[in-house]
This record gives C-alpha cells, sequence and structure tokens, in this order.
C-alpha cells in the first residue's frame, strides 16, 4: 500500500475520492440544512423548518435582533425574533432559527463567537512550523519527483 509502485493511480485515486466527497457535500448539504440562499429562492416550502446562518449583530432589540448576512454579494439584513444574552453588536453570531407561517424567523439556537482571528492565527502558526520542520529535513528530488531525507543512517 505505501510502495511507489503505482503512485500516481494512488494520488489520482485519493484525489478523486475528495472530490467527490466534495461534490457531494455541495449538493446533499443545502437540502439537508437550508440556508438562506435557498430560503430566499421560494421561501414558503421553509415554514415550520429550521435555517442555519451566520452573519454580524447590527441591532440588538428586547425581543429581535438584526444580523448582517452577505448573500449573492450584497449585505442583507435577518430579522429574527428572540433574546440574547450578552451580546453586544459587531460580534459574530451562528443562529439557527425557525420560519413561521407569518414569514417571521424565530429563534432556536445561536453561538457568538469572536475568537476566529485567534483560531486562523494559532492555525497558520503550526503549519507554518510543520512546512519548516519538513524543509528543514526534506529535499525534493526533481528527477524522481519525491521528497528525500537530507541525512542518512550510517551503519555503525
Amino acid at each position: 500500500m505505501f510502495s511507489d509502485r503505482y503512485r500516481w493511480l494512488k494520488i489520482i485515486f485519493c484525489l478523486a475520492l475528495i472530490s467527490g466527497l466534495v461534490f457531494y457535500a455541495e449538493i446533499v448539504g443545502p437540502q439537508k440544512i437550508p440556508g438562506l440562499a435557498q430560503f430566499k429562492k421560494i421561501p414558503d416550502i421553509f415554514i415550520g423548518k429550521e435555517l442555519e446562518f451566520n452573519g454580524s449583530l447590527q441591532e440588538i432589540g428586547p425581543s429581535y435582533f438584526l444580523v448582517n448576512q452577505k448573500l449573492d454579494g450584497k449585505l442583507m439584513k435577518v430579522k429574527i425574533q428572540g433574546r440574547l444574552e450578552k451580546a453586544k453588536t459587531q460580534d459574530t453570531i451562528y443562529v439557527v432559527a425557525e420560519y413561521q407561517k407569518d414569514r417571521t424567523l424565530v429563534l432556536k439556537r445561536y453561538l457568538i463567537s469572536n475568537s476566529r482571528p485567534i483560531k486562523i492565527a494559532i492555525s497558520l502558526v503550526a503549519f507554518l512550523w510543520v512546512i519548516f520542520y519538513f524543509l528543514k529535513n526534506f529535499t525534493f528530488d526533481f528527477k524522481n519527483l519525491i521528497f528525500e531525507p537530507k541525512f542518512m543512517i550510517r551503519d555503525s
């Protein structure tokens, strides 16, 4: 399995498998968990169903709040009925809301998260460390198209 025999066939198979999974998720995902893009096309079929989306809080009222949502390159304000605890404007929020017959969205669940820049910074530092460590210990052989270790183990 880990030999160099049929190496390109194995690589192409893995890439095709990953591409197939991504394609499947793009097709089936919006049907299982609809978002605002699907909701805007035919809102009547979503009565009584949950919608999931994220955005930034624009306004917080006593029994509602407005979320800025970017849809098709345009900024859209979405009004959701419900109360938020410990939230302030410009916070990033993930919302699960149910669409009602009276054409309102009622809050079911939410998550406020402002840690995205921190997560990206940690991931970037880890990625750069792995690349540095790898390039420090391996070199690319253009003739055989493989990475080889820079050091050789000697027999005593």
